[in-house]
């Protein structure tokens, strides 16, 4: 395996929050994985609608989950768009949606490589 500094997932810190259950984690990851092209949507469509509360809302749940899973860039990343005012993240949106969800196929190439299994 690589250089855990560079994992899309600090899966130790991640199993210590998960009490050791690697199962029972990537099971959550998994949905993560699945529900989170709806939750990016819903950022795009709140910016697209001017909905800074939404978009606050969204993102804040979204980066709390991801930190708990681990997925520090993605956290990070949306972090980014949590802080920022409503004009910035319209004109931005595109390319921090492209940083999301680059975030993403690197944690789903991540479960892949760590289960064997593809996502």
């Amino acid at each position: 395996m690589r250089d855990a500094r560079l994992q899309p997932i600090d899966l130790a810190g991640a199993m210590d929050r998960f009490d050791g259950d690697l199962p029972f984690f990537l099971e959550v990851l998994r949905e993560f994985l699945v529900l989170s092209p709806a939750r990016f949507r819903s950022i795009e469509e709140a910016v697209e609608r001017g909905d800074g509360a939404q978009l606050r809302t969204i993102t804040h749940n979204l980066r709390g989950s991801a930190g708990n899973l681990g997925a520090d860039a993605l956290s990070a990343r949306v972090l980014a768009i949590e802080n920022m005012d409503l004009g910035a993240a319209n004109r931005e949106a595109g390319r921090h949606l492209e940083q999301l969800r680059f975030e993403l196929a690197r944690i789903e190439a991540f479960v892949g490589e760590i289960t064997g299994e593809a996502i």
